[in-house]
């Protein structure tokens, strides 16, 4: 530290302390104030010869061009108190290297219980969070949690152009189907995670192969979409459904299974009743807001135009909206099919649009039922909480048979005249 900076501190000091002494005199006197007594001045006067000296040993160093020492540039009041503050502070990081050499190895004992570099919590922490918050909430994200799963991507060898340009008929299908020995039975197919998100992309194939207007990918998975409490109030919505018995038009088609199934929404008259209105309230406000997330992310193109398509759709049926609020679902879809079990039998649905997504979801206990795309050669698990995004009028599919429990499936889906709104130019009456 520089001679200047040491005289300032000193000097400073005395000056505060020769203050004080000065005012405990004044104030033990019972007379007037008076001036200070002779001791005090000249000290005063000692305080000034010794700044005088100091400066003069500096300007006499500054010339000299070399440093001066301190012992003969301040006087030994100043250089003592200087050494006490030196020792001072030797003492003060001494003891502090003592105090962080203590943490350190405390932290070493820690080891593991010390946090990371980027912060959180460490494994152990983590591990116990999970089994508390799963064990309170939701078992099966836990295990998946707890697994780490990464996401999986599936990348198909050809685009499945064999049903493009083909008029709907369910015998053609399983024609083709069985003339290019595509495997017909869930065993023969190769079975893709049960967990996590899985997508198919088309971006490593020839675009020359690929439709325009179809999205980036042709099947997609997505993972703990719909919560377990949202699970069972679906489920207890649909059996309300089922016990009010509605006059409703069900449809059973001989090329898709034997099972009945409902269609609810923009598709078909249906009585106004208040479990249909219910369960469309549920899944509008709960289910729909979420798979528009999901779309707008993964198929900006298509989700734009389905916009388009809605506001159209809105606007020729404001009446009907507004009498029935709960048939519209923001704009991800517009009809809802719902049906237990599953459809067994290979097939397309010939009312989507291919460049439109059908959303597929289940809700109830069960084993079995998994996606089943003979073309592509794979079955897709379809699980509690899982929602299944799939180009249905492109691929042809079918469900795998349920083994064991009960299964309700929901597919929501477009209409392709409703979609065919989008573009005032392609119209379809």
């Amino acid at each position: 530290m520089s001679p200047p900076f040491h005289f300032a501190i000193h000097l400073e000091t005395l000056l505060r302390l020769t203050s004080k002494q000065i005012n405990a005199n004044q104030t033990h006197r019972n007379s007037s104030p008076a001036s200070p007594p002779q001791d005090v001045k000249e000290k005063l006067k000692n305080i000034e010869k010794q700044k005088e000296a100091a400066k003069r040993g500096i300007d006499e160093a500054k010339a000299a061009g070399g440093k001066k020492d301190e012992s003969n540039a301040f006087p030994i009041a100043f250089t003592s108190t200087s050494t006490q503050l030196q020792m001072g502070k030797k003492n003060h990081s001494s003891k502090f290297q003592k105090v962080a050499q203590i943490s350190g190895d405390a932290n070493k004992k820690r080891g593991s219980n010390k946090r990371g570099s980027c912060g959180g919590r460490n494994p152990e922490k983590r591990a116990k969070r999970f089994e508390r918050w799963g064990t309170v909430c939701d078992p099966a994200r836990l295990k998946d949690a707890q697994s780490c799963k990464a996401l999986h991507i599936h990348r198909i060898k050809s685009f499945p152009s064999d049903f493009l340009n083909i008029r709907p008929s369910g015998k053609t299908v399983r024609e083709t189907v069985a003339k290019h020995r595509y495997p017909n039975t869930a065993a023969e197919l190769q079975a893709l995670p049960n967990t996590g998100k899985i997508l198919l992309p088309l971006d490593h194939l020839d675009p020359a192969t690929v439709p325009a207007d179809i999205p980036p990918f042709i099947i997609m998975r997505f993972e703990h979409l719909i919560t377990a409490d949202e699970q069972h109030r679906l489920w207890f919505r649909w059996d309300q459904l089922l016990a009010a018995k509605p006059a409703h038009l069900l449809k059973h088609d001989k090329n898709r299974s034997a099972s009945e199934a409902w269609h609810l929404g923009v598709w078909e008259i249906t009585e106004s009743i208040e479990a249909i209105d219910v369960l469309l309230r549920f899944i509008k406000t709960l289910i729909a807001p979420k798979i528009s997330g999901v779309f707008q992310e993964h198929a900006p193109a298509q989700w734009e135009a389905l916009c388009r398509a809605h506001n159209h759709v809105l606007n020729e049926l404001g009446s009907q909206f507004h009498l029935r609020p709960n048939l519209d679902m923001g704009g991800p879809f517009f009809t809802v099919a719902a049906k237990e079990a599953g459809s067994g039998i290979t097939h397309l649905d010939w009312n989507d649009d291919r460049a439109i997504f059908a959303f597929i979801f289940a809700v109830g206990d069960w084993e079995g039922g998994e996606f089943c795309a003979p073309q592509l050669g794979i079955k897709i698990p379809l699980r509690p909480g899982q929602v299944l995004a799939v180009l249905a009028r492109v691929l042809a599919h079918f469900s795998a048979p349920v083994t064991k429990g009960r299964r309700i499936v929901f597919t929501c889906f477009t209409d392709k005249l409703l979609f065919r709104h989008s573009d005032p130019v392609i119209v379809i009456l």
